[in-house]
Parts: structure tokens; C-alpha cells; sequence
């Protein structure tokens, strides 16, 4: 108890002689004082205002890209591609450029440029944006696969079914890596991709195709 209580006592002293210094030391230097307070009043709005326009560039960088999706649907496609560009080069850290250069590979694999979109897919992966990777990866194996590159859609599709295997893209994905073993002449791999197909996504569209392209329909 008594040496408990001689602890607390040198603690208070401790805090009393401290807070005696800082009140003694502002008073002998009140202009430094109001300076430190001023700075500190300016740190803080600096951060605002900044924070403020991180979150201003964000909404813009989306607002921008409705714009050029709602020109891609009513077929001004020129002017889509156009405004992702503008996108991809001004809101290059957001997540809404990842995004916009998936929505350019889509545009171009409509359009028949599959290299090009593949590209596209590739280079949104490489943003590192939150949620991009699947979409991306499956359509680029889709993309691949168009394009006539069998063995290189075989590889991506089988990276995305070891890496996202419940994701909901998965069932197409199944079937560009079907497509590509058939168009590489690799019939044991393709027949078994169908077969799990069935088994995996009974009832499902899926599974009837699966079904329908082992039985050689």
C-alpha cells in the first residue's frame, strides 16, 4: 500500500511539474505558440480540402464513365472509346479506370478487335484494382480464345478456374477452355471439362450445352 501510494505521488508530481513547464513556456513564447496553432489549423484544412478532392475525382471519374457507357449503347462508339481514354489518362490511379479499360476491351471484342481486346483486359489486371482480376481474366481467355489463340485461352481459363472457381463467370469460362482443348485437338481434356461442367452446373443452361457437345450436337 505504501509503496503503491509513493508511486502515484511521483507520477502527480511528475504531471504537476510538466504542466507547470508548458504553461510557463507558452507564456514566454506566445508568438510560436499562435504560429504552431496557425500551421496546424492550415495542416488540417490542406488535409480536407484534399481528402474533399480525392473524393470530388472519384465521383467524377464514374460520372464519366456512365457517359461513356450510356455512348456505347445508343451506338456512339467513336465517342465511348474516346471519353475511356480521357479516363484511363486523367483518373489513372482510380478504381473507375480499371474499369473503364474493361468497358474498352468489350467495345473492341464487339467490334471484332480481339487482340486489341485482349490488350485491354491485360491492362486492366495490371491496375491492381479491388474486384478486377476475374472479370478480367475470364474475358481475356474469351478474348484469347476469339482471337485464335487456343493455347493461350486454355491457359487463362484454366488460371481463372484454379483462382475463382464459385465465381459466376466461371460457367463460361468452362466453356471457352472447352472450345480451346476441341480447337487444339486435345478431346480427352476437352470431354472431361464437359463432364464437369454437367456435373458441377446441373439444371442449368451450362449443362445442357456440356451434354449436347459430348454427345457430338
Amino acid at each position: 500500500m505504501g509503496k503503491q501510494w509513493a508511486k502515484q505521488q511521483i507520477k502527480t508530481n511528475e504531471l504537476q511539474d510538466f504542466v507547470e513547464t508548458c504553461i510557463e513556456w507558452t507564456a514566454e513564447n506566445r508568438e510560436k505558440v499562435l504560429f504552431g496553432a496557425v500551421a496546424a489549423v492550415l495542416v488540417i484544412a490542406l488535409a480536407g480540402f484534399a481528402y474533399f478532392r480525392k473524393g470530388k475525382l472519384r465521383d467524377d471519374a464514374w460520372d464519366r464513365l456512365s457517359i461513356a457507357q450510356a455512348y456505347a449503347f445508343t451506338g456512339r462508339v467513336d465517342d465511348s472509346l474516346k471519353q475511356l481514354a480521357e479516363i484511363q489518362k486523367d483518373y489513372s490511379s482510380s478504381h473507375a479506370s480499371a474499369y473503364a479499360t474493361i468497358f474498352e476491351g468489350d467495345i473492341l471484342y464487339r467490334k471484332g478487335s480481339y487482340k486489341e481486346a485482349a490488350a485491354a483486359y491485360t491492362k486492366a489486371m495490371q491496375g491492381g484494382a479491388k474486384g478486377i482480376e476475374p472479370l478480367a481474366l475470364a474475358d481475356l481467355g474469351m478474348a484469347q480464345e476469339a482471337a485464335g489463340l487456343f493455347s493461350e485461352a486454355r491457359d487463362t481459363s484454366r488460371k481463372f478456374l484454379d483462382t475463382f472457381p464459385d465465381h459466376f463467370m466461371a460457367p463460361p469460362v468452362y466453356a471457352s477452355m472447352a472450345r480451346s482443348l476441341g480447337s487444339l485437338k486435345q478431346t480427352d481434356d476437352q470431354k472431361a471439362a464437359l463432364q464437369k461442367m454437367t456435373l458441377q452446373y446441373p439444371d442449368t443452361f451450362w449443362a445442357s450445352w456440356a451434354q449436347a457437345k459430348l454427345q457430338g450436337r
